[in-house]
């Protein structure tokens, strides 16, 4: 079986495009909405690129991993700082895009190379990360709609 899960969510709404991409940007924020995510500690290199110190629960088991993030024009991405030797097995970001009525689109995608023995669990998981990505995109609307 293959061990790559990918998920990708999206919400839209009526916003600025600035206050979208300001709120994905907002690296801190991720311990706001992210259901994975109890404590996040940003270390900004310059204004585009940085990492981040991740401590959390995931499916109710104890976490913590370290990701580079690169801000852009259109949202961010990241990935694991300090993968195994065979490649990431963590990566995602946000997108901020504008629908043909007006509205922001904002797509919320994230990519795991699981384990080998997590493989049987591969559904289990993507049920999990769909509800957990969109509760998240929940919490970053409230967000936005609240002003930040």
């Amino acid at each position: 079986m293959n061990r790559h899960l990918g998920i990708t969510k999206s919400i839209a709404l009526a916003c600025r495009h600035e206050d979208a991409l300001t709120a994905v940007q907002n690296i801190k924020d991720i311990e706001k909405t992210e259901v994975k995510a109890d404590a996040v500690d940003v270390h900004p290199e310059d204004a585009h690129h940085g990492t981040y110190d991740v401590r959390g629960h995931f499916m109710g088991i104890p976490w913590r991993n370290a990701f580079a993030y690169q801000l852009n024009e259109h949202g961010f991405h990241s990935l694991e700082a300090h993968p195994p030797v065979k490649g990431n097995r963590v990566s995602g970001g946000f997108i901020v895009g504008t629908l043909a009525d007006g509205r922001r689109a904002i797509y919320h995608y994230e990519d795991y190379v699981l384990p080998r023995w997590a493989i049987p669990a591969k559904p289990l998981l993507r049920l999990y990360l769909a509800r957990s990505m969109e509760k998240e995109l929940r919490d970053l609307r409230q967000l936005i709609t609240a002003g930040g």
